[in-house]
């Protein structure tokens, strides 16, 4: 992208609008300033620290172990420029080192993360069942799990990441306006004109990074998605507190060999659950967004059995829902759609 005046093209207003300031927007205004661009302006509908997108929350996790080739390459980067890269311009740590686990059967998923983070040479090692029942005690594994202990990963401070953006586009003379809605991006001589409910704002360039939202935007929308609904629920253990603190209790998901439906010619896979541990926020805002019943996580896990927390794979058994802030463990199961 061209670094250009306000007045190039004979086109008043900006250099370049980024619709959406979830993290994706954020950090795409942060690169463009990063690389000389000026005049550049966020536009978000909704007000900051917002619950309505995928950006809210106290904590993501990141890691290595992907059963895709092109996510393991991307996250090497994240890794080794990305984050750190971001951590020094902000000034703070973002990320917060703790294991990472990857597991399941071996006629499952795991067989492709395995193959995939091999092939890339991260440091992401094969271990015995023995060693991961050792080294994890908290974690179930199966006799014949196979099991990846990834040492690139890392609780991100997710709410921590979003403030100290905007903290420092501000600072950087980016423009951000919040409860803004962008109604719609047309062509304007050389540059874009998009429609908000305060009127038109022109920039030379546009970056959409808004989501869910985004077929409301480009012309002639865009191809069917698949949803997937994801539950998340925060639970205590049967254990010392030390033993759930990032650092020592990993970041793990679990993978499951795909159950066979009712048609031979549908084969969908199973839910992944996973885990992370419990990080507090910067605010208290946040705690008030969090439900006040955590959703089981097992709930999504399509079984005859009653459900339970216990489906996670967390042993001894997360046998309630935390109460106390941060919780233990923040746990997630993503349900997959059901075959047609």
């Amino acid at each position: 992208m061209p670094a250009v005046g306000r007045n190039a093209g004979r086109m008043t207003g900006f250099d370049c609008a980024v619709v959406g300031a979830g993290i994706h927007g954020l950090c795409t205004a942060f690169w463009l300033r990063q690389l000389g661009l000026r005049g550049i302006v966020v536009l978000e509908q909704f007000a900051a620290d917002h619950a309505r997108g995928s950006s809210h929350g106290a904590s993501r996790i990141t890691r290595s172990s992907y059963a895709e080739p092109e996510f393991v390459a991307l996250a090497q980067r994240a890794h080794s420029f990305g984050w750190p890269a971001l951590e020094q311009a902000l000034g703070r740590s973002l990320r917060l080192a703790t294991p990472g686990v990857f597991f399941g059967p071996l006629d499952g998923p795991f067989a492709a993360y395995r193959n995939a983070t091999a092939a890339a040479g991260v440091a992401v090692t094969p271990v015995s069942v023995a060693e991961a029942r050792d080294r994890f005690p908290l974690l179930r594994f199966g006799d014949d799990d196979g099991v990846l202990v990834d040492a690139t990963a890392a609780v991100l401070l997710a709410a921590t990441t979003m403030q100290a953006l905007r903290e420092w586009l501000i600072a950087h003379g980016v423009e951000l306006r919040w409860q803004t809605q962008a109604l719609a991006v047309r062509a304007q001589g050389r540059g874009l004109a998009i429609e908000t409910p305060a009127g038109t704002v022109q920039a030379r360039h546009a970056v959409l990074a808004t989501g869910p939202w985004s077929g409301q935007l480009v012309a002639g929308g865009l191809p069917d998605l698949v949803v997937q609904r994801q539950t998340v629920g925060y639970f205590e253990v049967d254990a010392p507190p030390a033993a759930t603190a990032a650092g020592r209790f990993p970041v793990w998901p679990a993978s499951a060999a795909p159950p066979r439906s009712s048609s031979t010619a549908c084969r969908r896979p199973a839910p992944t659950p996973s885990s992370s541990p419990g990080i507090a926020p910067p605010a208290p805002a946040v705690i008030r967004r969090q439900p006040r019943r955590p959703t089981t996580p097992a709930r999504c896990w399509p079984s005859p059995e009653p459900t339970s927390p216990a489906r996670c794979a967390v042993s001894p058994p997360a046998k309630r829902a935390s109460t106390r802030w941060p919780p233990p463990i923040a746990c997630s199961c993503t349900a997959m759609p059901p075959c047609p």
